[in-house]
Formats: structure tokens, sequence, C-alpha cells
């Protein structure tokens, strides 16, 4: 019954963003700024720790802007987000693509996605509006496992990438070289796209027409 209703679909697209964000944040982010950009361990944790920061706040802050808003920008906020999400992905893979390892446009596209990651709260407005109270607690329950489904598969698919190149192994510390990471971010810009065509069919309202 969730599943019938197409807006329910395409909000089920909205976790891979926070997804792809929990990856860059956790798994394979810090060991990329490392890696590629040349930066120590201690300044990788410190851009890990402020994107987590940032994605616990974030879902205050748009919740807020939503409000100020009228309530009626839930849908616009979603939409703005795979934007973010788009341009962040194409940034970071042409960058590894070149070879340009300055570590400012990865850390900024990272804090980026902490900024609009955490889209729960627009994310449950909308489901609230395009389901019966009936089924609501189902399809909060769709989206959430959905959610939790995202970020096991995304995170096992990082090893799975990993281990399909050679590190090197020179010294005590394994370091992976351009073409692994660029798999890996290569992977995740595929995964914008749909999310980009499928946030834009999102509705504000239920009597709305795409």
């Amino acid at each position: 019954q969730v599943l019938k209703n197409p807006q329910n679909v395409f909000l089920c697209s909205t976790p891979i963003f926070y997804s792809v964000f929990f990856c860059y944040a956790v798994v394979v982010g810090p060991k990329f700024l490392q890696d590629f950009c040349g930066l120590s361990g201690e300044k990788a944790g410190v851009v890990a720790s402020v994107m987590q920061f940032l994605g616990c706040i974030s879902g205050l802050l748009f919740a807020s802007v939503n409000r100020k808003l009228g309530g009626k920008s839930a849908a616009f906020l979603q939409k703005l987000s795979a934007v973010v999400f788009f341009v962040c992905q194409i940034v970071m893979t042409v960058f590894i693509c070149l070879g340009i390892h300055s570590a400012i446009p990865f850390v900024v596209s990272f804090l980026a996605f902490g900024v609009f990651a955490n889209m729960a709260p627009i994310g449950i407005s909308l489901l609230s509006r395009h389901n019966s109270e009936k089924l609501l607690g189902s399809a909060f329950s769709v989206w959430n496992s959905i959610t939790f489904a995202y970020v096991s598969l995304f995170g096992y698919a990082c090893g799975l990438i990993l281990n399909c190149f050679t590190p090197d192994a020179t010294t005590d510390v394994l370091v992976y070289g351009r073409d692994a990471y660029l798999a890996i971010f290569a992977f995740f810009c595929i995964l914008a796209i749909p999310v980009l065509l499928m946030t834009h069919c999102l509705k504000e309202f239920p009597d709305q027409k795409p």
C-alpha cells in the first residue's frame, strides 16, 4: 500500500543523499582526505567531525526554514538538497579525474553535504501530507528502513570497490591511489542522477499536479 503511492517512491530516493554523506563522514572520507589530499589524520578527523555536527543541526535548521516559509517549502528544500548533492558530486569527481589534490574543494563539498544531508524533518513533513493517517506509521517505517539499507549497502560498496585496487604498501599505512577513489566518487556521482530526477517529481501537496 505504501509503495503504491508514487510520491512515497520518489521520497525513497532522498535517503541516498544522507547515506552518501554518512559514507563520506565515517567510512571513506577521512581516509580519502589523507591519501589523496595529503591531510594529516587529525585534520581529516576534524573535517569528519564538523560534517557530523552540521548534519546534527541541519535538520533543526531546515525544519525552522520550512516553518518560517509557512510550511509550504518542503518539496522545494528536498529538490535543493538534491541539486547540492549532484553539483558537489560532479565537482569532486572532476577534480579527482583531473588529479587536483587540493583539499579545499573536497572539504567545502563535504561541509555542504553536512549542511544539506539531514533532511529527515522535511521528508517526514512530505510523508505526512501524502499518506493517510492509517498508512502513516507504515510509510515512516518503510522510509526509515530504506535509509538504513542504503547506509549499509553503500558502506559495503566502498569496501568492495577499494578491494578491486592495490594500495601502496611501502609504508605501514596502506595508501589508495587516484583510480580507487575515482571509482567510488564516480559511483556516488551516478547515484546522484536518479536522486535529482526523482526529487524533481515531488509535489508539495497531494492535490498538486507534477
